[in-house]
């Protein structure tokens, strides 16, 4: 794999997602006064020169992850890479409850990054974190200021425990409850000692056996003292002993915790067995402090050695998972001394951290050294452990080694996530007005693990308003996504899912509660459009009128209501700013008005207001003195009759009635007599609908009576009438009435015949009216190459040219019966035409025997000789019925396409004396022509313009009547 080129002044590691989007980042350059690397924060444009990863086709994605991980890790730590705080407040301790440190906003030059407007908008919050010193200090979350707590003052020794340096990182959130505005931003509070801690002895004395046979010089350990200040003034400076001219001198290191007693001459017994001397312990500060140990010696031959630990320093390696009780190692301290004074008892030193006392023990004989606590759980690599060694002598003597432990990662643990809700509150807030975006919480995961095990991806499912948006080396933004309403979603409940890379990826998760902040977004709304009320004249001052109610979806102030009245209500009315409730403030004169109207006003509480408004209108009420009376004693209205029940019918019935209140209310109603049995009702505001079904051929006209009612008492009412003309739809066919339906017209028409000469006249009639009842007659299909034609009025079939012989033959009309509707609606009827040769001219019936009719009509079978024609009346029609004849006798051939006829006769047919055989399937006419039929064997009756041919057929037909 081969790198781009870059000087030694940068340090460049790969950060590979996978292998298709892994980038290689250009750091800042090194200072050349340190070994850190120095990291502006936030990166500036030029620094983050980003190139992709060099491909490698040899290696797997997994294998450039490793090799990039790795390559990561090396500049690390070969390069002790540290990133500095972006500000370092220095502070004394001991400051005073809320003593103002800084301000942030003015300290990071926030004006710089978002606007006039957009300042008034940050928020600014400590980030959660694994060794949280928030508690000592007090943020401002509006501006930024930072101070010590409200409660106790900062000591040093207490937070800072052993330490030399008292440096106090914290994390601040910097964000836009509108926009996108985000910064991390990291404090170090260095905390400076002041001399407020003397040196101070574990014991106020001690006693010391020294044998009279010592050498000279021999030396004695003491206990040490400690002084809680550091620094090279307010910490433990020198030791001194008093008096300083016996035969002990104080022995020390400065900055080790060895104090000794010093034999600096021989001592006997009997010349003195007893000394005290003090051990002045004093710090450097102005004026120094001091502590004192009185140490009292006793010249003997009793305990004369110090156990001594068999190693200088001790180390061990501890597995992460070791169970409680496992043993690390053992310590090993011996003491020459014989009996007790020989004993050695071990403990652990208490001048150490408490994570330390708290994660391992020992055991006070063997000097095993176990696991005491859960090492997984202690997010520490290394541990410094220092054990002390007693004898068991009266004045036992002490000494101390140091054990380092190593924590080796053998296990994959879950991560563990840090949710900072930049908010005190136990959940996170945003603005319903905040832009996509914008933050509500800050996570931080951290996963101990090594390798595949130690890389953790986060993300928040199933949730539609909120994502998880990278920001640091395993931080993460909590964003909006979608665009929030208070009004529609107040409260929501975001969980954060992280889980490792390991084989068997271990997971966790984090919910926490949103909670969308109100905007005042939503004026007040009055319940109603207006408010009409009505109040008897002379109503005494403070009668109430009515109470008026406005709501505001918005929360808190924001939703807060108060009313107010407008200036045009001048001063006659007063309202209660909290209830909405009106009142009169004079008195009403219903002769001088008849009504007042003003405005009210409903104002929110938020900054700034918003307010809407009503209009209250007071009538004036009088007696009931004056009835309703409708604009009209008739009121006349048409409608479909294909209407739907439902349909309104015409406008509004009105009635007016000049007088207030409720004599002046009027309901309109039907008179339950007049309306009963018909398809109509009527609203009380005077609407009409049509509740059944409507048919103008059944019924076409309605009326009922109205009646108009006031409401007062007792109510007066005035009548009116509703006439309802039902109007036609084209909704019925044309019906034929000639030839009737299932029957066939056949024509005999001469060739002598006339031009233009009716020779049938159809009938049909509608029942709808108008256009829709308006028959026509067209031909629609035939095969007579235009003879006849049909007037599309009177339904007249008629010669359209001369006849020849030529001519002599049956056709078939198809003719269409059609009203003019708009569709038309359509009926059809099929005519059959027999033109024969006519003047007396004898066809014999084999000349026309098994004749056939176009168009399926069936075949039609003629012999024989027709016989003349009777006469008889019915009603004002005309019918005619065969005589006498040789045969004319009907056979149905089964449907109703149309009949066969078979004239039977032996004598020869004469055209001429018959103008057309109809099929009908009753026998209509006069008595005589009932008569007729009983006296012939066989009787057709011919209905309408039965007889309808040539002048000699005419004048037969007179002759035969």
């Amino acid at each position: 794999m081969s790198w781009p080129a870059h000087d030694d002044s940068t340090q460049r590691f790969c950060l590979c997602a996978d292998a298709d989007d892994a980038e290689v980042i250009e750091w800042w350059p090194r200072r050349a006064t340190t070994t850190a690397m120095d990291f502006p924060s936030p990166l500036p444009q030029q620094a983050r020169r980003v190139t992709p990863c060099p491909p490698s086709p040899r290696r797997p994605a997994p294998s450039l992850i490793c090799i990039c991980l790795a390559f990561l890790m090396t500049s690390l730590i070969g390069s002790q890479v540290t990133l500095a705080a972006d500000l370092v407040y220095t502070i004394p301790e001991e400051l005073p409850p809320l003593e103002h440190i800084g301000n942030l906003a003015q300290d990071t030059d926030l004006n710089q990054y978002v606007s006039a407007d957009s300042f008034t908008t940050l928020r600014y919050s400590f980030l959660a974190g694994e060794t949280s010193f928030t508690s000592l200090f007090r943020l401002d979350e509006a501006t930024g200021d930072l101070a010590t707590a409200a409660t106790g003052r900062l000591d040093r020794e207490s937070v800072c425990p052993f330490l030399k340096d008292c440096v106090l990182p914290l994390q601040v959130a910097i964000q836009s409850t509108l926009n996108q505005f985000f910064r991390k931003v990291s404090l170090d509070i260095n905390v400076t000692d002041i001399n407020d801690n003397p040196p101070a002895f574990p014991v106020n004395s001690t006693v010391i056996v020294i044998s009279e046979s010592v050498q000279v010089p021999s030396s004695f350990p003491l206990t040490s003292a400690l002084d809680k200040d550091t620094g090279p003034d307010n910490s433990l400076k020198e030791y001194q002993l008093v008096p300083a001219d016996g035969p002990f001198g104080i022995s020390f290191t400065p900055g080790s915790p060895n104090l000794r007693l010093v034999v600096r001459e021989e001592l006997d017994h009997e010349s003195q067995s007893r000394y005290q001397v003090q051990v002045l312990a004093r710090d450097g500060g102005r004026p120094p402090l001091q502590g004192v140990l009185v140490v009292n010696i006793t010249v003997g031959d009793e305990n004369d050695n110090e156990p001594k630990f068999t190693e200088a320093s001790y180390s061990a390696i501890v597995d992460e998972d070791a169970a409680v009780g496992h043993v690390l190692l053992a310590v090993t301290a011996t003491d020459r001394d014989g009996g007790p004074n020989g004993q050695v008892r071990y403990r652990l030193s208490s001048q150490q951290s408490q994570n330390v006392l708290s994660m391992f023990a020992v055991d006070e004989a063997t000097g095993q050294l176990t696991v005491a606590g859960d090492i997984e759980n202690g997010d520490q690599e290394h541990y410094e452990i220092v054990v002390e060694a007693s004898d068991m002598g009266a004045q036992p003597f002490t000494t101390s080694t140091t054990v380092t432990v190593t924590v080796r990662d053998t296990i994959n643990s879950a991560p563990k996530l840090t949710v900072s809700l930049l908010t005190g509150n136990g959940y996170s807030t945003i603005s319903e007005y905040a832009s996509l975006g914008a933050v509500v919480a800050h996570i931080a995961v951290k996963d101990g693990d090594r390798g595949r095990n130690g890389i953790v991806q986060c993300e928040i499912r199933h949730h539609d308003y909120f994502d998880l948006q990278g920001f640091d080396v395993n931080e993460y933004k909590v964003i909006v996504a979608k665009a929030l309403n208070r009004e529609t979603v107040p409260t929501h409940n975001v969980t954060v899912f992280c889980s490792d890379a390991g084989v068997r990826p271990l997971t966790a998760s984090a919910t926490f509660e949103v909670r969308v902040l109100d905007e005042n977004d939503n004026s007040p709304q009055f319940l109603l459009p207006e408010y009409t009320v009505s109040i008897p004249e002379n109503s005494m001052e403070g009668r109430s009128v009515v109470r008026v109610q406005a709501k505001d979806a918005d929360a808190g102030l924001n939703g807060k209501v108060r009313y107010s009245l407008h200036p045009d209500a001048r001063g006659r009315f007063l309202i209660a700013p909290e209830t909405g409730v009106i009142r009169t403030h004079d008195d009403f004169d219903y002769e001088r008005e008849k009504s007042f109207n003003f405005t009210v006003i409903a104002t929110d509480r938020g900054d700034p207001p918003r307010s809407d408004s009503v209009r209250v209108v007071v009538f004036i009420t009088d007696v009931n003195d004056q009835k309703p009376s409708f604009a009209r004693d008739v009121f006349p209205f048409t409608i479909s009759e294909s209407a739907p029940p439902g349909t309104r019918v015409g406008s509004r019935l009105t009635a007016n009635d000049f007088e207030t209140g409720l004599n002046g209310q009027v309901e309109i109603f039907a008179d339950r007599v007049s309306i009963r049995g018909k398809p109509f009702e009527v609203h009380p505001n005077g609407t009409i609908y049509l509740t059944g079904r409507l048919d103008y051929e059944s019924v076409n006209y309605y009326y009922f009576r109205v009646i108009a009612s006031d409401r007062g008492t007792p109510p007066l009412n005035d009548t009116a009438e509703v006439q309802i003309s039902v109007l036609d739809e084209n909704d019925n066919r044309p019906r034929i009435t000639f030839p009737a339906n299932g029957s066939e017209l056949v024509l005999f028409v001469s060739m002598d015949d006339d031009i233009a000469k009716p020779v049938a006249m159809l009938k049909a009639d509608d029942p709808d009216s108008g256009l829709n009842g308006q028959v026509q007659f067209i031909i629609t299909s035939r095969n007579d190459s235009g003879r006849f034609d049909v007037d599309a009025n009177s339904g007249e079939v008629f010669i359209t040219r001369s006849l020849t012989r030529n001519d002599v033959n049956t056709y078939r009309l198809q003719v269409l019966v059609q009203d003019t509707g708009s569709p038309p609606q359509p009926a059809e009827r099929t005519l059959t035409v027999w033109i024969h040769a006519g003047n007396g001219t004898r066809v014999k019936a084999d000349n026309i025997h098994n004749e056939s009719v176009d168009g399926g009509l069936g075949e039609k079978e003629y012999g024989g000789d027709f016989g003349t024609f009777g006469k008889g009346v019915a009603g004002e029609e005309e019918d005619f019925g065969f005589t006498s004849m040789g045969g004319c006798k009907m056979e149905g051939m089964g449907g109703s396409a149309g009949h066969s006829f078979n004239m039977s006769s032996s004598d020869d047919f004469k055209p001429h004396s018959v103008s057309r055989c109809l099929s009908h399937r009753s026998i209509v006419g006069s008595e005589n022509m009932q008569r007729k039929r009983r006296d012939i064997s066989e009787f057709i009756a011919i209905q309408h313009l039965s007889i309808v041919g040539s002048e000699n057929m005419q004048r037969k037909r007179r002759d035969s009547l």
